[in-house]
């Protein structure tokens, strides 16, 4: 079916590039062989489309933690510039976390929606980092507060207002 539809769209496949991937929530190992014009595909247990890797039971482990890592190494261009007497000034750090850090934490958010409560925190987690280097806080001060001096909202917030306006 696939191959039919290439051939009409004068659409090439690459063989030794495409794989397979069975997104099944059962514990047991099935065996699926997938052939694509006489070729077996490789199974994978995760695939990587468009930046957001998919793994066979949709956990999103794998994608949230390549996002926070990724988000951690900007946090630390934030933290070389927010020297407390030389450094950049709050309205900077903002702006730098907005325009380099948050979109590593959002990106391909609709998508992964319903990872794990834990997965979702390891990411709030990023932010609330982040939030402490905007405003110079102590770890002790609370992050509802920190949020209300930035005006940063939630990354759980702004998830749901994401998928609201995609579902409209």
């Amino acid at each position: 079916m696939i191959v039919t539809w290439a051939k009409q769209w004068c659409v090439t496949i690459n063989r030794e590039k495409t794989t397979g991937t069975l997104f099944t929530l059962s514990p047991k190992t099935q065996s699926v062989k997938l052939i694509l014009d006489d070729t077996p595909l490789k199974m994978e247990d995760q695939q990587t489309y468009l930046g957001v890797t998919f793994d066979k039971r949709m956990t999103w482990k794998q994608h949230i933690t390549s996002a926070e890592v990724k988000a951690r190494r900007k946090l630390n261009i934030m933290r070389k510039l927010a020297g407390t007497k030389w450094g950049a000034n709050e309205k900077i750090l903002k702006s730098v976390y907005q325009g380099n850090v948050r979109p590593h934490l959002e990106y391909g958010s609709s998508a992964w929606m319903t990872a794990a409560k834990s997965h979702h925190q390891t990411l709030d987690k990023v932010q609330n980092q982040a939030l402490r280097i905007i405003t110079g806080a102590m770890k002790s001060t609370p992050i509802k507060s920190m949020e209300d001096i930035t005006n940063i909202p939630p990354l759980g917030k702004r998830r749901e207002c994401k998928a609201m306006i995609q579902a409209l």
